[in-house]
Formats: C-alpha cells, structure tokens, sequence
C-alpha cells in the first residue's frame, strides 16, 4: 500500500503559531498547533495480495477511506528572514468507506458488510468496516518569500517515517463455486512503519509581532507499506502492499 494523502486546496489546514521570536526577526524559535481535514489522493489506495484468488490472479483492491480530521505540533527554528527549519508530528484519522476491486474479474469483487445475506431481492453490498489512521515524524525546512511583509507566502519540503495503522473487517462480496462457504469473510489488522514525504505550500498572517496564523497545503506520500490479511474459509490473500 502507498499511501498518498491531502490536507490543503480542497481540504484545508489552518495552524495557529505562537512564535517566541518577534515576526521578521532573524532567528528564533516557535511552536505551532494545527488542525483541520485531509483526503486521500485520487480517491483511494490500490493493493494487491500475495497470494492468487480463485481466477488465478491476485487480489487488486482499492480501499477508499472518508476525508477526516487532521493535526499536527511542531516545533520550529528560524535561521534567516527566509528560512526555518521544523520537527513536525501530525495524526491524521480515516475510516474505510469501500474496498472495489477491478471489473471484469471473477475473483470476489470487493468487501461488503459483514454478517449481510446479499439476495436478488436485496443485493446491496453496503462498505465493510474499517479505519486507516497515519502517525507521521516529519522534518520539515520551509522558505518564507517575503518574510518581511504582514502576509508572506512560503513553500517547504519534509522528510520522515509514517506509521500507518490499518482496520478492515468485510466479507467477501461473492465466493465462486468449489471455493467453501458462500459467505466468507476478510480481516485485516495490522500497522507498518514507512518512509515518506512531503511538499508544503502556504500563508503565513502576522496578526501580531508573536501570534502568526498560517493557512497551509500539505502533499504527504509515503513508500509501500504492508499488511496482512486473514480470511475465514478457502480465501486466503495473504499479504497486501
């Protein structure tokens, strides 16, 4: 799994710094508090299993979780009017809202509730449950345009590791013939430590020589992060990354 999440554009983040040093000064350090709302990129995250479903390939599945509530504390130091250095921790909070895998294939399509006899007379999938939650250690180091004037834009890049923490617990939305039970099920409950990134972009207000507010956009992208999965019956994916 690649994560690639949002906070900013269309979900914005706007961070409330305290700064110990007064605006435009040379250096100093700062503190920062921020919260708001991110999204995943492109509407999901595709993985695929380590192990064949019934068609023979893998499973490829794409597991789309809601917008939710982002925040994040730092810790920064200005070494000029322009540039500043930031050590960053931030949570961001999602829940599984689907898991499609691709047309055309006879493998189970995609997780639907679990406990749910699906009928001609009421065929509704409904989403599985699930939570897809990000910690992230990020060092950051930001350049501040015109650091001199009441609102300055800035652009930054970080670096650091994401622990991503995944919940799933579905059913398969149809098992083929000679393949067990008819309904089966899929859970997946694991978390992975992973490389990532990030590009930063932004406002900074000075409301007061020590008070900024900052309206930030934040593309976070992390390296394939893996997770075992367990199903009830024959269907067993295995791995998904």
């Amino acid at each position: 799994m690649k994560i690639t999440l949002m906070a900013g554009a269309a979900a914005l983040v706007v961070a409330f710094a305290a700064s110990g040093a007064e605006a435009g000064s040379p250096d100093g350090w700062y503190g920062a508090i921020d919260a708001g709302y991110h999204t995943l990129s492109n509407d999901g995250i595709g993985e695929s299993s380590s192990a064949l479903a019934p068609d023979g390939g893998t499973y490829n599945y794409k597991f789309s979780a809601k917008g939710d509530w982002v925040g994040f504390a730092r810790l920064g130091y200005r070494l000029s009017p322009n540039w500043r250095v930031e050590l960053e921790g931030g949570y961001r909070k999602g829940q599984i809202d689907s898991v499609m895998g691709w047309s055309g294939r006879q493998q189970p399509v995609g997780l639907c509730a679990a406990g749910v006899t699906r009928t001609v007379a009421a065929p509704a999938c409904l989403g599985p449950n699930g939570d897809l939650d990000n910690w992230t250690v990020m060092g950051n180091v930001l350049f501040d345009i015109l650091p001199h004037s009441k609102i300055s834009p800035f652009v930054g890049v970080g670096v650091g590791v994401a622990t991503i923490n995944e919940k799933t617990f579905g059913q398969f939305s149809g098992v083929p013939a000679g393949f067990g039970a008819a309904q089966q099920n899929l859970s997946i409950s694991a978390t992975d430590t992973v490389f990532a990134y990030q590009g930063l972009a932004g406002l900074t207000w000075d409301a007061t020589d020590r008070l900024s507010v900052d309206l930030t956009y934040r593309y976070l992208d992390t390296a394939n992060a893996k997770f075992a999965s367990t199903g009830s019956g024959t269907l067993q994916p295995g791995t998904f990354v």
